[in-house]
């Protein structure tokens, strides 16, 4: 393996933090305070690519407080010069400008890209991406439209997360009952297709299975999750490793 030559780039998704009990919620906290104080001594770019919170959405003068331990951190790698970004993903209801404005986050509602030590990266999510997910493409225009984001502000911040929760709920569920493994070539049949188009990596979360696949154009990844598979990705110039917390090795090429 080569040697890195530039300070890496790393990428995470779907911690869905809040939605565990105690001893789970201890753990995927204390495991991503570990990763940032990572990537504050090796990184200079950090990607959350959706989902870090089971539920985001920012009143005007409120946001859910359990999200303060994390929000603390981030803004720990901000002000020391590291660039995060913060892609939406189906449970980040609403990125208002907390996030930027308080934390230093660039926030993005949906793809992002962009050239990362001379690669160029395709990077997105990835809800809604299945033929058949048309229902919940309609939902997320209803739930995301700014007549309904309006609505939802009027709600106190206590009856707005308690609907959250159940929301929640009735997503994971949706989600679990509906996910199937071959819906991953479709999600690859995506990929190569930005490959194709001229990208060098796509990076796409959302299915929660941690995928990584060279092809002569490119790599796809599929970051996993930071749930209880606690995968991540990082590109240092050189190498591009789909990796796993808990023992720091790399995840083979499926």
């Amino acid at each position: 393996m080569n040697s890195p030559s530039n300070p890496a780039v790393y990428f995470l998704s779907d911690a869905h933090l809040g939605q565990d009990d105690h001893i789970a919620e201890d753990k995927k906290l204390k495991y991503l305070i570990e990763l940032f104080q990572e990537v504050h001594v090796n990184g200079s770019h950090l990607f959350i690519v959706g989902d870090l919170f089971d539920f985001w959405f920012e009143w005007r003068s409120v946001i859910p407080k359990q999200a303060f331990p994390v929000l603390a951190q981030l803004k720990t790698l901000t002000n020391s010069g590291i660039q995060v970004y913060y892609l939406a993903g189906n449970h980040d209801f609403q990125l208002h400008g907390f996030l930027e404005k308080e934390i230093g986050v660039m926030t993005y509602p949906a793809e992002l890209d962009i050239t990362l030590h001379g690669k160029r990266f395709f990077i997105y999510h990835g809800d809604g991406l299945l033929s058949r997910d048309r229902g919940y493409r309609m939902l997320k225009r209803i739930i995301r439209h700014p007549w309904s984001v309006a609505a939802y502000r009027w709600l106190h911040p206590d009856l707005g997360m308690a609907i959250a929760r159940i929301t929640s709920r009735l997503s994971h569920n949706h989600f679990a009952i509906e996910y199937r493994e071959e819906d991953e070539a479709e999600y690859e049949a995506f990929a190569a297709m930005k490959l194709q188009s001229g990208y060098d990596v796509v990076i796409l979360a959302h299915s929660h299975q941690p995928i990584i696949k060279n092809y002569n154009k490119g790599t796809y990844i599929k970051l996993g999750d930071w749930i209880d598979k606690f995968t991540y990705a990082v590109w240092d110039g050189i190498n591009l490793n789909l990796l796993q917390w808990l023992n720091k090795s790399p995840i083979d090429q499926m």
